[in-house]
């Protein structure tokens, strides 16, 4: 691998000096697998991001984290309230029905500490 190549491919040797490159490739090596009655692409990782996607790549980190870590706190809380009898895992099922993020991350929460 080059030290100033911009991306790799992970199924074939090929490297990219930027992100047009590494679309160009995404797209034809996708129209290609089609072709041939498939329908995947090849796989390509940055190794070199550009200053800016650096940045968005830490700040995506750190809201993901953030989040992870509210849900992780809220879950802790409702469980809590479903332990002391002040709530059912069905009460707030329900209301956490309509976000459904929420609702997913509830029912895993929930079964995770179950087990």
């Amino acid at each position: 691998m080059s030290t100033t190549s911009y991306a790799i491919c992970l199924d074939c040797p090929e490297e990219f000096a930027n992100n047009a490159e590494m679309s160009s490739h995404f797209e034809s090596t996708l129209k290609s697998s089609r072709g041939s009655g498939g329908g995947s692409s090849h796989s390509c990782r940055v190794v070199n991001p550009t200053p800016e996607e650096a940045v968005a790549r830490r700040v995506r980190s750190d809201v993901m984290y953030s989040i992870s870590s509210a849900m992780d706190e809220a879950f802790n809380s409702l469980f809590g309230q479903v332990e002391r009898g002040e709530l059912t895992t069905g009460q707030v099922s329900s209301v956490l029905a309509d976000y459904p993020d929420f609702g997913d991350g509830w029912l895993e929460y929930v079964a995770e500490v179950s087990e």
